[in-house]
């Protein structure tokens, strides 16, 4: 499980109550002394988002590294005081300001990641700039202390780095990886399909070369048959629903060390009053900047 960042936890915040509309979990709080701040959790996908806001009809999305937005989740995620939405949930505006919730949980979870490469990479003081035909746009220094116009391109499959010098408009790419974006959702008490898949996944992974020489019917055979046998030993050395699925996370970790796959934004969000727990995650594999 990912360790809580060293920042500023819930308790430094002043929390409104939690309200749930459908799949979304929300609190307001107060920062730096100052109300007009939003959090939403997805409960389906484990997904949040933070947003700021002057006005019932202005608002927008704010990143405050300083807020431990992990813990935040782990709140809503396990909240026991949940209210319904006061607003007419009906009201044309409520029901269009939850679509933009819906909508800013995918965009702005991409545009987070992107950061965190940026930052994984080695640059500093990262700040977001602009969004232009999918490709995120920001300013930063890089590891020999210049200043950069940056663009993370991101496909289905691919994620790319360009660099440019301040203000000239001509990116050139200096990194690029295969990209794998994937989410499993487990419940006590029936998690062992979704632990099955999980399994199966880092095996496919790792011997996906053997299909030359396997069937498909053959290979998914195979690999079921060495899934199950981890998923065993895992039962034998852990009983307790969350134990049994954080030795699945560790041992997956160390599964998919021998495909050259790297884990990046690994996150296991657990619902205790729901006996469930997402654990998501994205893998890159470096690949030759120049070829992909």
């Amino acid at each position: 499980m990912n360790q809580v960042a060293e920042n500023k936890g819930i308790n430094e915040l002043e929390l409104g109550k939690v309200i749930k509309f459908e799949e979304l979990l929300s609190v307001s709080y107060k920062y730096n002394g100052y109300s007009g701040y939003e959090f939403y959790l997805d409960k389906n996908t484990g997904k949040g988002v933070n947003f700021s806001s002057q006005s019932h009809t202005q608002w927008d999305w704010a990143p405050i590294k300083e807020i431990n937005f992990k813990e935040l989740k782990e709140y809503l995620a396990n909240a026991n005081d949940i209210m319904d939405p006061m607003n007419n949930t009906d009201d044309m505006f409520f029901k269009e300001m939850m679509e933009d919730v819906r909508k800013s949980l995918v965009s702005v979870n991409e545009l987070e990641q992107a950061e965190k490469l940026l930052e994984q990479r080695g640059y500093s003081g990262v700040k977001y700039r602009f969004t232009s035909r999918g490709d995120r746009f920001f300013k930063g220094t890089t590891p020999s202390k210049k200043t950069k116009d940056l663009a993370v391109q991101r496909d289905e499959n691919t994620v790319s780095i360009y660099e440019s010098e301040e203000y000239k408009n001509k990116y050139k790419k200096i990194f690029a990886a295969k990209y794998l974006s994937s989410s499993y959702t487990f419940q006590k008490g029936d998690y062992k399909d979704e632990l099955l898949k999980l399994f199966k996944y880092a095996f496919r992974l790792c011997y996906e070369n053997l299909l030359q020489k396997f069937e498909e019917v053959v290979f998914e055979e195979k690999i079921g048959a060495f899934a199950k046998r981890v998923i065993e030993k895992i039962q034998n050395e852990a009983t307790e629903f969350v134990d049994i699925i954080s030795l699945a996370i560790s041992e997956f970790n160390s599964l998919i060390i021998p495909s050259g796959y790297k884990l990046f934004d690994e996150q296991a969000l657990e619902f205790k009053n729901e006996n469930k727990l997402i654990y998501s995650f994205i893998a890159l594999l470096e690949t030759d900047a120049d070829k992909i």
